[in-house]
């Protein structure tokens, strides 16, 4: 009987503590939507936009442009339960990314008992700065898959359903074949590779020209004005701003050079990390950190909701012990809510300081990612109580 009462007592409290969390996030929601730039949540505008174009005639990637891969057609869902409302939307779209928000860091909680209160916490001082305009993007679906392909692989089970569902969300979770390729998991590198490879000709075949329509839409011209090279040179000279593929870009002109020099930097990295971790004990963690911020770093574009690609290894770092990763990010995020409060001068070049805090940002993010290739040869100690159970 005390038993029974002890176990409804707690899971009372955890449902206290779910109402709370959830409860806080709604009301920033709202307040977000209601308060903030548009910049926020203007993505959630264009969801609802091609939510309402799409019907059994209309169809997405063939009929309707759809810029995202296929998992994201799920959040377009959302229409029908707002009854034309675009508030309604918003704050809906707002509340389910919030739900898959708070369940991941749950999640890593679960996976990793024994470190539960220092992931809480860690996740508690980085990822709310991000989450502001997070939740009005798709980013934290992925996020989520990131982060139960990183629990498999620590586990050593297979991790091809959530890398080609991340892959299959926004593509980049494809990195993590080269943690499996560092730890000779032949058969899971190939079953991932293949399942990847599968995902992508189904969805050619859907739509081959919806499908090359989106890739030509990635590669558009210029470097994104938050990209690190841009933010090299955006304090020091005036340049022309100009919107392109719905972002704002600098070099549009210049755009060859600049993919060249990026591509080669990001597989030169990519070759690095791996030769790090080949010879030695790795920290798979660390590995999929790196190579998932070279990944945006070296790129031409670096939205700020990308930031969150990160979260899910940098918490389970920090609370192992790995402070400057945390506080790294920790920085970075904050550094990235009051750039996007002042996007509009940053776009105009209105605002020198804007500038330099941008310039100040990718720096830190920079240093984090020496941080995270430097904790590559620092090996996980791995216990069977930080397993998922």
């Amino acid at each position: 009987m005390k038993h029974t009462q002890n176990g409804a007592q707690l899971g009372a409290q955890l449902a206290v503590q779910l109402a709370v969390q959830l409860g806080i996030r709604l009301a920033l929601i709202v307040l977000i939507q209601r308060y903030a730039p548009v910049v926020f949540y203007g993505d959630t505008l264009h969801f609802r936009e091609i939510a309402r174009a799409i019907d059994w005639h209309h169809l997405p990637y063939r009929d309707v442009v759809w810029e995202f891969p296929p998992i994201t057609l799920l959040t377009l869902l959302i229409g029908p339960c707002s009854f034309g409302s675009q508030t309604a939307f918003t704050i809906l779209h707002g509340a389910a990314m919030a739900i898959v928000e708070y369940s991941t860091c749950l999640t890593l909680q679960r996976a990793f008992p024994n470190l539960a209160k220092r992931i809480g916490r860690c996740w508690t001082a980085s990822v709310p700065a991000l989450a502001l305009f997070g939740w009005f993007r798709n980013d934290f679906i992925v996020v989520m898959f990131a982060a139960w392909a990183l629990i498999a692989i620590e586990r050593g089970r297979t991790a091809t359903t959530p890398i080609v569902l991340g892959y299959a969300t926004k593509l980049w979770p494809i990195v993590s074949l080269a943690v499996l390729a560092v730890q000779r998991r032949w058969k899971d590198f190939w079953r991932a590779a293949g399942s990847a490879a599968i995902v992508t000709a189904a969805w050619f075949a859907w739509s081959p020209g919806g499908f090359r329509t989106f890739f030509r839409y990635r590669q558009a011209t210029g470097l994104e004005i938050e990209s690190v090279p841009a933010s090299l040179l955006l304090p020091f000279k005036h340049y022309t701003i100009e919107a392109t593929s719905g972002a704002w870009v600098i070099g549009k002109h210049h755009f060859q050079t600049w993919s060249s020099i990026l591509t080669v930097m990001l597989l030169g990295f990519v070759a690095f990390c791996v030769a790090r971790a080949w010879s030695a004990e790795t920290n798979s963690i660390a590995l999929s950190g790196a190579l998932v911020l070279g990944s945006m770093l070296m790129s031409r574009i670096l939205s700020p909701q990308y930031l969150l690609w990160c979260a899910p290894a940098v918490v389970v770092l920090w609370a192992q012990g790995h402070r400057m990763i945390g506080w790294l990010y920790t920085s970075a995020a904050w550094l990235t809510t009051p750039i996007l409060w002042n996007w509009a001068a940053l776009r105009q070049h209105q605002q020198g300081w804007v500038e330099l805090e941008l310039l100040a940002r990718n720096l830190i993010l920079v240093t984090l990612l020496m941080a995270f290739t430097s904790a590559i040869r620092q090996p996980t100690v791995r216990r069977r109580t930080d397993a998922v159970s």
